[in-house]
């Protein structure tokens, strides 16, 4: 827009306000500047509650970083108390081999694989006995497929000891296999806990408080489901639009009131010492100089 323009849309706005001031000086008048005022009105409701809405959005967007960083914290904890799992089962396995700890059901597997791989070991050690040059070249054969094997078992001992600290942990039996050789996993399983616990608060808290708004908007704005800032869009768009129609209505009247004006000068209609025809004056002297 030009400089010229710039100054005929503000000597309109002039004529416009003065007009709104003194809508009983022409016939017909008052109803065009009141069709005015509901319409900007109107557009001043729309425009605040576009704010409100877009502080909604902002708030929605918050929470739901907020969710997502709880929830990666409260993963985190959760995989931190897993990761206990093996050192628990190691410890406590071990305490029962040294006689520690009594027999458990649990222990079954890691034993019978701990079991199995010194067997294997014991005929590895046994077939080095063999002498002469077939009974060697076949007790290497078979050597290596026992290590092949007893490599494998021993590889188990990891998952099976995990079994057996998961077992513990969940049915939080813990304290069954309290002793030395425990202590210390215990006491890092008990802080992992109990971070586990104050995160997953703070993560239902945030989810509540995101849930809670979301439902206060579908309220507030005719919305069937809000549960982030994406399902506001329906309803912007909707107040947009209505702020959009507002703003032609406002032109479309305004053009209705400068025509009426124009009218009323032209037939004698207004004072002329009147604010209303200064106005006027300057705005139809701007529009010749632009011709």
């Amino acid at each position: 827009m030009s400089v010229q323009s710039d100054q005929i849309a503000a000597a309109e706005e002039r004529v416009l306000d003065a007009a709104d001031i003194t809508p009983d000086v022409v016939d017909g008048l008052d109803e065009l500047v009141n069709a005015r005022r509901r319409a900007v009105s109107a557009e001043q409701k729309l425009m605040e509650d576009l704010a409100a809405i877009e502080l909604v959005r902002d708030a929605l967007d918050e929470q739901d970083r907020r969710v997502r960083d709880r929830r990666k914290d409260a993963d985190k904890a959760q995989k931190d108390l897993v990761a206990l799992h093996g050192d628990l089962g190691r410890a406590a396995f071990e305490a029962f081999e040294v006689g520690d700890l009594e027999h458990s059901p649990l222990f079954d597997e890691r034993r019978a694989a701990r079991d199995e791989v010194e067997t294997i070991e014991g005929e590895i050690a046994e077939l080095s006995e063999a002498r002469g040059f077939g009974a060697v070249v076949k007790a290497k054969a078979r050597q290596a497929a026992l290590l092949a094997r007893s490599t494998a078992t021993k590889a188990r001992f990891r998952s099976l000891e995990r079994d057996i600290g998961r077992a513990l942990v969940d049915d939080r039996a813990e304290e069954s296999v309290r002793c030395g050789n425990t202590e210390v996993v215990l006491s890092k399983i008990a802080a992992a806990r109990t971070g586990v616990r104050q995160l997953d608060r703070l993560l239902n808290e945030a989810n509540a408080e995101r849930i809670a708004t979301g439902r206060a908007a579908e309220s507030q704005y005719a919305l069937d489901t809000v549960r982030a800032p994406k399902d506001l869009k329906p309803a912007i768009k909707r107040i947009e639009g209505g702020i959009t129609a507002s703003q032609k209505e406002q032109r479309s009247v305004a053009r209705e009131i400068l025509q009426r004006l124009d009218v009323a000068v032209s037939l004698g209609e207004l004072d002329k010492d009147s604010e209303l025809w200064v106005a006027l004056k300057e705005l139809r002297a701007l529009k010749a100089e632009s011709e």
